[in-house]
């Protein structure tokens, strides 16, 4: 079976992965992932610690920051961002996210380059990845 060997962070479309697909750079390895289940503690007299209930559901999110990103990188995110349609993120990890960003931050650091951080928050997607 082949295999595909990514560099940096890669975003598209759910729908339209060949005229959206676009690589952003990653210069420094910085996407972190967090991971959560549905749980309610309730605190009773008489106990010491919480009863914990579970529930069905979870919550994925990745934070990724962008160096060096430039004005074409920008735009890019922002037509995906604005588009109001699921994404897909995927890293040189191997991590395949679907998901929805709600928007992102830039800061400059230098005359032509600029750090973009943004999160993607994960959503049900039935697309074969």
């Amino acid at each position: 079976m082949a295999s595909v060997d990514l560099h940096g962070v890669w975003l598209h479309t759910a729908v339209d992965p060949t005229t959206t697909s676009r690589r952003y750079p990653y210069n420094r390895a910085v996407a972190s992932r967090d991971v959560g289940v549905t749980q309610t503690a309730r605190q009773y007299a008489g106990r010491t610690f919480p009863v914990v209930e579970y529930g069905d559901t979870e919550t994925v999110t990745v934070a990724v920051e962008l160096d060096g990103c430039t004005t074409a990188d920008i735009d890019a995110l922002a037509s995906l961002v604005r588009d109001r349609t699921t994404i897909v993120y995927r890293d040189s990890l191997g991590r395949v996210t679907f998901g929805a960003i709600a928007g992102w931050s830039e800061t400059p650091t230098d005359i032509a380059d600029v750090t973009v951080t943004f999160v993607v928050q994960a959503v049900d997607d039935t697309a074969e990845v």
